[in-house]
């Protein structure tokens, strides 16, 4: 599971001062043995941003870098 590997890096992050963003584009169907929604509530809730096309990630990103 990345939930967990995604809040313990957001977490050594703010323990310096530091705010990571992390972007997810997340493929898949609810059939699939991973189950999209389930992981992307726990991808959400460790604090990524979660989008279900690589167009959304990808504007997602050019927001953040640009402010």
């Amino acid at each position: 599971e990345l939930g967990p590997a995604v809040r313990r890096a957001r977490d050594t992050a703010a323990e310096v001062g530091h705010d990571l963003a992390v972007l997810v584009s997340l493929v898949g169907t609810a059939a699939d043995p991973q189950d999209l929604v389930r992981q992307a509530e726990t991808l959400q809730s460790a604090g990524a941003s979660v989008h279900l096309t690589n167009a959304a990630a990808a504007r997602a990103a050019i927001d953040l870098v640009e402010g």
